[in-house]
């Protein structure tokens, strides 16, 4: 579960992910990919633990849940 407050970055290498509440986009580790936006309802599947990082946006707090498989 990852809460930031509005503008803030943090760093993420999981699976999937989806948003709970709020604003937050996804952006490869890499400035080549865009970001892409985590929606509330929709899961992202990176399909194997992916480094990207997570930033909130809007002006509220982003909720987002992040998970790996365990093996």
């Amino acid at each position: 579960l990852l809460v930031l407050p509005p503008g803030a970055v943090a760093e993420c290498d999981c699976q999937q992910a989806t948003a709970l509440a709020g604003e937050a986009v996804e952006a490869a580790g890499d400035a080549a990919r865009a970001s892409r936006p985590l929606r509330p309802g929709r899961v992202r599947v990176h399909g194997r633990p992916a480094r990207h990082r997570v930033r909130a946006v809007g002006h509220g707090y982003s909720v987002t849940l992040h998970w790996t498989a365990s093996r």
